[in-house]
């Protein structure tokens, strides 16, 4: 073939394959053209309502990670300019994969989907579901919880935060909750106690066994659980009746179910030994739920001292067969009432020449002659000393749930207000006022009053059972005898109602009801016990029965706000005989016997040179000082003289000539020149100066 016509055919060629090149990179143009329009038609058209977007479920996923860089991982997952696009296949696996579970938790449920396919809700929540259950989430679980109520509180920072109480637990709440789902039973996914995500209702029932029927009218009925109280609807066939202990079934309905406990066995406590209760009816263990009802009183309220029952004569014991589930008290403990005399604004007198009293509920007054006074709710009444003979008794009461109010003195708070009624005696020049109300109430008082708020409950606890047995021990001592009273309201007994009441104190009171401690002085075997380490069992035996018969002796507590690093008797104080439980010892953990008779050994542990750590050497007043002039000092001492006098018996002596000393009489005497500690006692109290 000549030349020119084979490069004519070559020209040709080329332009024919060019043609096909661009037929067939047109035709891909108008694919991909398509394609992107049928993806926009599909995205704009689609359902969203079936479908979780990524901003849905971002909260829920980064519950799924073990630690902060799967947390990071699982955030990287998503395009930030993509969150409110639904929920795809890919970021499925991409999930799964980083947090390290099975690809078995998706596969039969996404089984032929393309990777860019969308996952339903459905499809979602099936795949969580799956994942919580294989158990590689630390922490992770799901539960059906009952909204017992809905509750705030503070968190360590002082930040308000809200969570679920289910009658059981308190669940804190990662995520809002409707008011409609309280009396509810709701399924949630919970991480580390923290309720993050709900499913909807639950289908299960809730058992609230041993609660306390308070009130059932038939169409609903309020219950107490652990101190709790709940009304419900009442569905159940039990629609009357109060006062019992039951178990009470609940469902979404409402009350489902009321069974009274049928067996109630009248008891005294004899032994309390580990989870046995001993009676005069015989032995039995106690339940794991076992709860004590205080049902003594106009309020019905639960106890957690298991102990407190042995001070009971009559106990009912609800039971089955040989196992305890509750207890009722019906009858006070120890003494029902203590009375307490009523200070002036600034505690320096009991006597006072009025009285103004109100009360917010209707109230009466009994005079000395017998007859009575009615006056309604808001009402002011003003007593006088001089309206009436010397010697006169009146009682003034208010009706039930009402408080009275004295007007004519004030507290921290203000005018206070006193459960309880009062009682009036009257003398030639003043009267005294006196609050009779119950002992247990009275502590609620002191507790709000001694001690500041913040403090935690078991540090409460304590003090309310060092406070009570102050006042079991004032009972009985008669100092206030003459004021027809058992302990005053200041600190010179325990400070009562100058704050309102709080209603931790309240807790703290009720948790240890009737709790007092009590000494038993140690026999002489049991102190050399050290050096009889081999006992035979018979001998443990008879000293374990030589115990329970023993007669304890009522602790009578002393407390103080800042000690000066040592621990000291009651003798070191006031003289007299020292009680077994006191010692003068440091005032740290190793409570070490110390000697600071010596002046200079006491100066030596004011200097803290002796190196102790003691418990409070952070308080405020662990160690101070304070300057008089000559004429100061002279004038508090002179001011003082003869009443200390007085109050010493005799202890007061004046130096006449060089060797010899005679009692104070109350003479006037020259100005001070000097004051020297001439004795302390093994604590470092001062009982001698010159």
């Amino acid at each position: 073939m000549k030349p020119k016509f084979k490069n004519i055919i070559l020209v040709l060629l080329a332009l024919g394959a060019m043609a096909v090149l661009i037929t067939e990179i047109r035709f891909h143009l108008d694919q991909k053209k398509n394609t992107k329009d049928e993806k926009t038609v599909t995205e704009a058209e689609i359902d969203m309502s079936l479908y979780y977007s990524f901003a849905d479920v971002k909260k829920d996923i980064s519950y799924l990670a073990n630690n902060t860089d799967q947390q990071e991982s699982l955030g990287r997952l998503v395009d930030v300019l993509n969150q409110s696009a639904p929920v795809d296949v890919a970021y499925i696996k991409g999930v799964c994969s980083t947090i390290g579970v099975e690809d078995t938790v998706y596969t039969e449920i996404l089984d032929g989907l393309a990777d860019d396919a969308y996952v339903t809700k459905e499809q979602f929540d099936d795949i969580y579901a799956n994942i919580q259950a294989s158990g590689n989430v630390e922490g992770l679980s799901r539960a059906e919880v009952y909204v017992f109520d809905i509750r705030t509180a503070k968190d360590e920072s002082g930040s308000d935060y809200e969570y679920i109480y289910d009658g059981f637990e308190d669940m804190r709440l990662d995520i809002a909750v409707d008011d409609d789902y309280l009396d509810k039973i709701i399924d949630v996914y919970v991480k580390n106690g923290s309720i993050y995500r709900i499913n909807g209702l639950g289908d299960t029932e809730i058992i609230f066994d041993n609660v306390w029927i308070l009130e059932n009218d038939g169409d609903s009925c309020e219950f107490l659980y652990k101190d709790n109280a709940k009304t419900c609807i009442n569905n159940s066939d039990n629609r009357t009746g109060t006062d019992y202990v039951a178990t009470v079934i609940v469902d979404n309905d409402g009350i489902k179910k009321i069974e009274p406990k049928a067996s109630v066995i009248d008891v005294k406590v004899e032994e309390i030994e580990g989870d046995k209760l001993t009676t005069n009816k015989g032995t039995f263990a106690m339940s794991d739920n076992f709860i004590i009802y205080n049902a003594y009183g106009a309020t019905v309220f639960c106890e957690t001292n298991v102990p407190m029952l042995l001070g009971y004569s009559h106990l009912e014991i609800i039971n089955d067969d040989d196992k305890a589930l509750a207890a009722v008290v019906k009858e006070p403990l120890l003494s029902d009432d203590i009375s307490v005399i009523i200070s002036n604004d600034d505690y320096s007198s009991y006597n006072m020449e009025k009285v103004i009293i109100t009360c917010d509920a209707p109230y009466n007054v009994e005079n000395p002659d017998g007859s009575i006074a009615f006056y309604q709710a808001g009402d002011e009444i003003t007593i006088r000393y001089s309206d009436y003979e010397a010697g006169s008794r009146l009682k003034v009461t208010a009706s039930e749930e009402g408080n009275l109010q004295l007007l004519s003195i004030e507290r921290n708070y203000g005018k206070p207000v006193y459960e309880g009624y009062f009682e009036i005696y009257t003398s030639e020049e003043y009267l005294n006022i006196v609050n009779v109300l119950p002992l247990e109430t009275y502590l609620y008082s002191v507790l709000s009053s001694e001690l500041p708020a913040g403090l935690p409950m078991e540090e409460l606890k304590a003090f309310a059972i060092v406070y009570r047995a102050y006042a079991y021990g004032k009972l009985t001592d008669a100092s206030f005898e003459d004021y027809h009273a058992d302990l005053d309201d200041s600190t010179l007994c325990q400070l009562y109602n100058s704050a309102e009441t709080r209603d931790e104190c309240v807790e703290a009171v009720k948790d240890t009801y009737g709790l007092a401690p009590y000494y038993y002085e140690p026999d002489e075997e049991e102190e050399n016990s050290d050096d009889e380490s081999e006992d035979s069992d018979s001998d443990s035996d008879s000293d374990n029965e030589n115990d329970s018969d023993a007669e304890g002796e009522l602790v009578v507590p002393f407390s103080y706000y800042t000690s000066y690093g040592v621990q000291c008797t009651n003798s070191d104080m006031w003289g007299g005989n020292a009680y077994g439980y006191f010692a003068t010892v440091i005032d740290d953990m190793s409570l070490e016997d110390i000697d600071l008779t010596d002046e200079k050994d006491f100066e030596e542990f004011l200097s803290d040179s002796m190196g102790y750590d003691t418990i409070d050497s952070d308080m405020p007043y662990y160690r101070w000082q304070i300057e008089f002039t000559a004429q100061e000092m002279d004038k508090a001492v002179s001011s003082m003289l003869e009443a200390r006098s007085e109050e010493l018996n005799g202890n007061i002596s004046v130096l006449v000539d060089d060797e010899n000393y005679n009692d104070y009489d109350g003479e006037e005497l020259g100005d001070i020149v000097s004051i020297d500690v001439a004795e302390r006692n093994a604590s470092g109290a001062v009982t001698a100066l010159i």
